[in-house]
């Protein structure tokens, strides 16, 4: 194995492990290395894990990474990289499931000290020294070691400048536990279109953040800003009100005025057509109103001759 990162280290990576085939994890991040990543990188038949973010590589990556079919964690995030993503990567162990996974242990090589010296090589079978591989998952950052790391794998490509589709052989990688795209150049279908209420945020949801979601604007709640509730207009301040408000009240009243008149006016034309058509109606209409006015005079008269009496 051989752990440099988070060095100084500079120039280009060009033969420094060229002859390293037994060489399990290569982790040389947070450097400032440049160049290209090289094309002996397939000589490494035993590379696992390849960790070579946050340095300034460019140019394509290799499609020599497709000749490793051991690689299982690929973290290139952070570069100049660009040209489109390969899809041969469906021949690593990110797709196959038949290979043996290798032993979260090294052992050094028979012959070598306790100290290994310049020159000898570690082998990835005994239970001496154990494998420990840092990576990152939704800008968190993880140290993944002793058998929990033979069950991750994934790639990280995101910050470069990649261009082009997303390649369809991705969704080949059924061993993948985590893919990062984001913030690249890409181009063609992406986002979704879902609807409703995001997950309830506890356990992996927690982690989510607002970018998660990013391109389904029909989503609603935490953590984006978005509410599912039904928001309702503010309540007008008592006392205020408008022109328009005025208008509208007005124009009700008008309404209602018309509406009353008319209803009246129907009615005492239904009553006259009755009454013009059934003659017996007609004469017993006339004699409850003849009957009314007579006992409306002689009540008048009653009680207006009472009062000057007294």
């Amino acid at each position: 194995m051989s752990h440099l990162s988070k060095n100084k280290l500079q120039g280009q990576l060009k033969e420094a492990f060229f002859n390293s085939s037994s060489l399990v994890t290569l982790d040389l991040g947070y450097n400032r290395f440049d160049g290209s990543i090289p094309t002996w990188i397939s000589r490494l038949s035993q590379l696992t894990y390849l960790i070579l973010s946050n340095n300034n590589l460019e140019g394509d990556v290799p499609t020599q990474l497709c000749q490793l079919n051991q690689l299982r964690l690929v973290d290139l995030s952070h570069n100049n990289l660009s040209g489109y993503i390969s899809p041969c990567l469906d021949f690593t162990s990110l797709h196959s499931s038949d290979h043996e996974v290798a032993s979260p242990f090294l052992n050094f090589h028979p012959g070598c000290s306790e100290v290994p010296n310049r020159g000898c090589i570690l082998e990835y079978q005994g239970d001496r020294i154990e494998e420990s591989v840092e990576f990152t998952t939704k800008t968190l950052s993880y140290s993944y070691h002793g058998k929990v790391l033979t069950y991750m794998s994934g790639v990280d490509l995101s910050c470069n400048k990649l261009t082009g589709p997303i390649p369809p052989q991705v969704g080949n990688h059924t061993r993948i536990h985590t893919l990062n795209l984001s913030d690249n150049n890409l181009t063609g279908p992406a986002h979704n279109n879902l609807s409703g209420r995001t997950p309830e945020r506890v356990a992996q949801y927690n982690t989510f953040g607002e970018n998660s979601y990013e391109g389904n604007p029909l989503l609603c709640g935490p953590p984006l800003h978005k509410s599912c509730e039904t928001t309702r207009p503010p309540s007008p301040i008592p006392g205020a009100s408008t022109d328009k408000e005025e208008d509208n009240d007005l124009i009700n009243m008008d309404i209602f005025y018309m509406s009353f008149t008319g209803s009246y006016i129907i009615v005492l034309l239904g009553i006259a057509a009755v009454l013009y058509i059934n003659p017996y109606w007609r004469q017993a209409w006339f004699y409850l109103a003849e009957t009314w006015m007579t006992s409306c005079y002689y009540f008048i008269v009653d009680n207006l001759s009472h009062r000057f009496c007294h």
